[in-house]
């Protein structure tokens, strides 16, 4: 499988931390970082912030990772034309990594019983690589219909 560059996913880091906010690469970047100028839009990530990096139960999990995932795919598939690359980039999607918090993955590696890393902290923020979510994702899947938390 390719990125975008032409570069093959499996020459790419598995999981790495996501690039600081700080960084202004894409649109989606700085509107946010306006955004973050209002008290009240702050104080509503904030919420957002400490929702998502919480516990996060199986089916929680398993929504978020399912909606990363098809918006990876979906990034993978806009990159083979100019414009679907544009969006990408003015979106900040990325068409080889999956941004997940630090929650979601060790909730998804608990739910199919591997050993969860000491690293992945639940607060923080990560990008796995495409192939590893769909793996994992899959993975989940198949669980959760052996333990009937999907049909």
């Amino acid at each position: 499988m390719k990125t975008e560059d032409g570069a093959d996913l499996a020459d790419l880091p598995a999981i790495r931390l996501k690039p600081g906010a700080a960084d202004f690469g894409s649109v989606s970047e700085t509107g946010k970082a306006f955004a973050r100028i209002n008290p009240l839009v702050r104080m509503g990530s904030q919420f957002g912030d400490v929702a998502d990096k919480a516990y996060m139960s199986p089916d929680i999990c398993l929504m978020h990772l399912s909606r990363k995932v098809g918006s990876a795919k979906d990034a993978r598939r806009r990159a083979h034309w100019i414009g679907g690359r544009f969006y990408n980039w003015a979106s900040g999607e990325s068409s080889a990594y999956v941004d997940l918090s630090g929650a979601v993955i060790r909730g998804a590696l608990r739910y199919v019983e591997d050993e969860v890393p000491n690293e992945i902290h639940p607060r923080g923020e990560y990008q796995l690589r495409l192939d590893r979510a769909e793996h994992l994702l899959e993975r989940f899947l198949a669980r959760a219909k052996e333990n009937g938390l999907i049909t």
